[in-house]
């Protein structure tokens, strides 16, 4: 369903902020030590899409502990802002205080290979003077208190309801799929 809705975010860009949409599964797969599969998710989509008209990379991130990507409970987004050369990493589940934020620690990890990546297809000056080290943008976070997001709702039922659609729409044929109109929300 993430990668449904980066394609078609990418499909609906306003052409000012181009964008590039990693794989959800990009992270999960390297976590896993799965190189292969990584390379094709991260390592080719960079060197294939990004040019200089390209503004934003979104990256998605999972907790999962494996390349399984049912396993993990929680999103978080790492940004690479082109223009300003540098990573926000969004997360809406702050660590409790006093706790490691493993979260950002694994987005700053992401980061490091990103510009690995970059170096090592020599991407040119446009990645030169980049910030290595991942902000921590400010964000609402998740929570039942005043000042946090209302989180109530369990969306996994509304999920699996809507996964046989989207399967059967993806399968009847390459006009057809990905158009968010013939899923009938």
């Amino acid at each position: 369903v993430i990668n449904f809705h980066s394609k078609w975010l990418k499909e609906h860009e306003d052409q000012d902020f181009k964008s590039i949409y990693v794989s959800a599964l990009a992270w999960s797969h390297m976590k896993a030590n799965k190189k292969r599969s990584k390379e094709h998710l991260l390592d080719a989509v960079l060197q294939k899409d990004l040019t200089d008209d390209i503004k934003f990379v979104f990256i998605l991130m999972n907790t999962s502990k494996s390349s399984d990507d049912l396993e993990g409970y929680h999103w978080t987004l790492l940004v690479l802002n082109c223009d300003k050369k540098s990573f926000d990493h969004y997360n809406s589940m702050s660590p409790r205080r006093g706790r490691k934020d493993i979260l950002y620690d694994e987005a700053q990890q992401m980061a490091n290979e990103v510009l690995k990546v970059l170096k090592k297809n020599n991407a040119g000056s446009k990645f030169v003077g980049w910030k290595k080290k991942v902000s921590k943008a400010s964000f609402p976070q998740q929570g039942d208190m005043d000042e946090k997001m209302y989180n109530q709702t369990d969306f996994q039922a509304q999920v699996i309801d809507l996964k046989p659609n989207l399967a059967c729409i993806i399968l009847v044929g390459k006009d057809k799929s990905w158009k968010l109109d013939n899923i009938g929300i």
